[in-house]
């Protein structure tokens, strides 16, 4: 390895000595010279320099003044101190300091020979140890994809026992376990992006894992997964106490929020199914068969669906008039209430005339198809409320009864508008001083004790752009400021603005200013130098 050698001493004749009489060449080093400790400074900052030979007194900055800004400035330089001073203070000070060697003056040059190689031994064994483990890092960031496929796989086709799996989910830092499980199985539509080379098709799976997990992350914990047919599956837990048709409802606004997203990003169309919710451990194997019949279901044709089991006929048989159901759901959205509530009561007339669904399977239907009504209108829906009013109604008349009302109501309510100028630019302070970190327009809306539907369509109204596209550019802007400081690494940078995957970074960068972060600073400087010349 070549190393680059700096001799710092404010007396000339010492340090070009040092740097002549030795053959440094037969070692691979490369000796440079500074006769103060500004001079010595400029060059560590400019060239580099591996180990740094420095006389402890010398004007403008000593050596233990260059080992200090070399600490603070995070330089991994090799620092050999030569002093004149047998004094244990200025040791200590050398030694807090990270200074790898203290020689006292005077130093043969067979000593001060034996001294650097040694210290070029160490920094070599230094340097193999961060390259192994560099491509430790790197052998795990490709293969972990690969693993838990395969472990999904396994787990899918029942070649392995929920015991192992779990085993193996720890070693494979998976963060979802059988058990309290809700399947989402995100079906993309490629042939929007036919024109796509393999390399580029592997970029897209990449950014839609990371994207898919960020959204269904701030509600459950998720994990990811592709098959051979580039279909992608969410394997999401929740917590135990929380009920089925809360989860299925979380499930479904992430779903919607992870479609648009990438429609908007990716410019792909994206079918999606929910399963139902299950809480056996051996449960995912008839979730996933359950997405897979969903997806495969004729009647669905179009491409950006989201569908779940309420929206299919139970085992074969019409005991859920689904057709009603979406007839209602038409009718409101064209805010025709006479007909909507005409629907509804011939929805619950044919349920009575079938008495075929389980109450519980009932309530889930109902209820979530007020919850998609209310959603159709921004108005969001209490489900705990929803699920606890259904569980208190004894007949079929009441439950028309209790439809028709809610539905009035729905027609009725104006959103509130409860979040004001003030708290559009609350929620921009707050994106300024937290974007460095995962944020997500929940917590915002929690904060602001607004809803989370009613605050996103408010301000996009406000901003001309829904809260991720903003989020992204303010990013991208931070990026883009901080990438004209050469100090910052692009790792680092991607971690300043909030990504902790460069990937995903450098991609999402390169959608926004048509480049990578590397190609934007060469055209950055390129264009500079353009401007000075005229």
């Amino acid at each position: 390895m070549k190393t680059n050698l700096l001799i710092a001493d404010d007396r000339k004749e010492i340090a070009d000595q040092i740097a002549k009489t030795i053959a440094w060449e037969k070692y691979d080093i490369f000796p440079m010279t500074a006769y103060n400790g500004k001079d010595a400074w400029e060059t560590i900052l400019n060239v580099g320099a591996d180990i740094v030979v420095t006389d402890i007194e010398m004007p403008i900055l000593s050596g233990l003044q260059l080992a200090e800004k070399c600490k603070e400035n995070n330089i991994k330089s090799k620092i050999i101190i030569l002093s004149g001073y047998d004094n244990f203070s200025y040791a200590r000070q050398a030694l807090s300091l990270g200074v790898s060697e203290y020689l006292l003056k005077p130093v043969s040059t067979e000593e001060l020979l034996k001294t650097i190689l040694r210290v070029k031994e160490q920094l070599q064994k230094e340097n193999s140890a961060i390259e192994t483990a560099n491509r430790q890092y790197r052998w795990k960031a490709c293969s972990l994809p690969i693993l838990k496929n395969a472990l999904f796989k396994d787990l899918i086709q029942e070649n392995i026992s929920p015991e192992s799996f779990h085993k193996k989910a720890e070693l494979a830092n998976l963060e979802i376990r059988p058990g309290n499980t809700c399947l989402v199985m995100l079906v993309p539509h490629w042939m929007t992006a036919d024109k796509a080379s393999a390399e580029e098709l592997h970029t897209l799976e990449f950014g839609i894992s990371n994207m898919t997990k960020e959204i269904f992350s701030r509600d459950f914990s998720c994990e990811v997964f592709w098959n051979e047919k580039r279909f992608s599956t969410a394997v999401l837990n929740y917590p135990r106490q929380q009920r089925g048709i809360v989860t299925q409802y979380n499930a479904y606004q992430a779903a919607i929020q992870t479609q648009k997203a990438i429609n908007e990003y990716f410019g792909i169309d994206v079918t999606v199914a929910i399963s139902q919710c299950y809480t056996e451990e051996n449960a995912i194997q008839e979730a996933y068969r359950e997405c897979v019949q969903l997806i495969g279901s004729g009647g669905y044709q179009n491409k950006n669906v989201v569908l779940s089991k309420n929206d299919c006929e139970t085992n074969g048989q019409a005991d859920y008039p689904q057709d009603l159901a979406d007839e209602i759901l038409r009718v409101f959205s064209l805010q025709d209430l006479d007909k909507t509530l005409e629907k509804t009561r011939q929805l619950c007339h044919e349920i009575m005339k079938e008495r075929c669904l389980p109450p519980l399977e009932l309530k889930n239907k109902l209820c979530n198809l007020l919850i998609r009504l209310g959603y159709t209108q921004g108005i969001e829906a209490n489900v705990f409320d929803l699920s606890t009013e259904f569980l208190t109604l004894s007949t079929m008349e009441e439950v028309e009864q209790w439809m028709c009302n809610h539905i009035c109501q729905m027609c009725s309510e104006e959103p509130k508008k409860q979040c004001t100028k003030d708290q559009i630019e609350a929620v921009q302070a707050y994106i300024e001083e937290n974007y460095s970190r995962p944020i997500s327009l929940k917590e915002i809306s929690e904060s602001l004790y607004v809803s989370q539907s009613y605050l996103s369509s408010l301000f996009k109204e406000h901003m001309g752009v829904n809260f991720t596209q903003y989020l992204t550019d303010l990013r991208m802007e931070k990026a883009k400021e901080l990438l004209c400081n050469s100090r910052y690494k692009v790792y680092e940078i991607a971690e300043m603005v909030g990504y902790s995957d460069t990937r995903y970074f450098a991609e999402l960068f390169r959608k926004n200013t048509g480049c990578l972060p590397k190609q934007w600073v060469k055209q950055q400087k390129n264009t500079r130098a353009f401007f000075k010349k005229t």
